[in-house]
């Protein structure tokens, strides 16, 4: 008997070494999805080519509909964008002077072709006239786009003559002092008067600009509430630099998160449940559907003071067991879908009738405006 024993011991601890240890756990992801006719666009860093997941990552996670595809790249590339969820009707092509036939026939027909400041960088413009006749004449449907940062009549050609859309990115602040364009010191990464100089100078055709996440991190919510008020279509956000180093995803979440604060991104909640084997995530999957959240992403709820506010569309599983709990309490709860609550002015939420108990669960609510 002993050895029987012994015996089924070692098969169930063999058995446990095979299976190894698995569990699970769950969370709230927080994702972006782009507002109807709005445009967020990227030009991504190279390193996101390293695989289609970290370029769905741009375009599920943090909301982009438009990317720019450079013209070092090829069909590799596109056919990554289209896997990764890009539209091929929202990608733009870069595009240059010395070989743009090559670089627009090396891939499928784009949203738009995107030519980098060409009066700035004293382009030829009967060359470029020339090109954008055989764009015309073979890419009847795609835009031309180009950018500048010297307002100055040349750049008004560029614009009038050969281009459906004009964007700016400038850290210099140019400005015409006697008929002559001259830089402004220091730089300076507010380029709020520079879009509404350009608003007022090319109108329409400024319908969407850039900005660095290089450079811009601390005045994403200032900019994107610039294009807001001047109604801009929306924003690319260039990612290109630093080409050493990729910026963080903190960064990509602070554009996101400006951009959904001034009605270009929606900002939705997900419930997951992350499934572990010997400590490694082996699979992840949705639990119910996702909550649309109208609470301003800057919104600090480190205050923990919300009399008179709402609290709704919560997960489905789990109940509260008291009548009362204290925001910011060490006891955490969860609002069931289709239930509601109230805050007091003492700070405690007001359950309404039909909870039951599941102590232990995550309190998570999402207060309306």
């Amino acid at each position: 008997m002993k050895n029987y024993f012994f015996t089924l011991y070692l098969l169930l601890f063999g058995l446990n070494l095979v299976l190894g240890q698995t569990f699970t756990d769950e969370n709230w992801t927080k994702f972006y999805e782009v507002n109807e006719n709005k445009i967020i666009g990227i030009w991504p860093h190279d390193r996101r080519y390293d695989s289609v997941e970290r370029l769905k990552e741009l375009r599920y996670k943090w909301g982009y509909n438009y990317a720019l595809l450079a013209m070092n790249k090829g069909m590799l590339h596109y056919n990554m964008l289209i896997d990764a969820g890009f539209d091929s009707l929202k990608i733009v092509r870069q595009i240059n002077q010395d070989n743009y036939v090559e670089v627009i026939e090396s891939v499928p027909a784009m949203w738009a072709y995107y030519i980098d400041e060409p009066s700035d960088r004293g382009d030829n413009f009967y060359l470029w006239e020339m090109g954008k006749n055989w764009i015309n004449d073979n890419y009847p449907n795609a835009k031309i786009i180009i950018s500048g940062y010297k307002r100055n009549n040349t750049l008004k050609e560029y614009v009038d003559e050969l281009s459906d859309n004009v964007m700016f990115s400038s850290y210099k602040h140019w400005w015409n002092i006697l008929g002559i364009w001259v830089p402004a010191y220091p730089e300076d990464p507010d380029q709020r008067k520079d879009w509404k100089d350009m608003k007022d100078r090319f109108g329409d055709k400024f319908a969407f600009s850039w900005v660095g996440a290089h450079r811009d991190e601390k005045e994403y919510d200032d900019l994107l509430g610039k294009a807001e008020n001047l109604y801009l279509d929306g924003v690319f956000l260039y990612q290109l630099q630093p080409h050493e180093a990729e910026v963080t995803d903190a960064n990509l979440e602070k554009f996101s998160a400006a951009a959904s604060n001034h009605n270009y991104l929606k900002t939705y909640f997900q419930q997951t449940r992350n499934y572990f084997q010997d400590g490694v995530l082996v699979d992840t999957k949705n639990l119910g559907f996702p909550y649309l959240s109208e609470i301003p992403t800057d919104y600090n709820h480190t205050i923990l003071n919300f009399p008179d506010h709402a609290v709704t569309n919560n997960r489905l599983e789990d109940y509260f067991a008291e009548i009362r709990i204290t925001a910011g309490g060490e006891t955490n709860f969860i609002i069931p879908e289709s239930k509601s609550a109230g805050f007091t002015s003492e700070n405690e939420i007001i359950l309404k009738p039909g909870f039951h108990a599941e102590r232990g669960s995550n309190f998570k609510a999402y207060i309306e405006k």
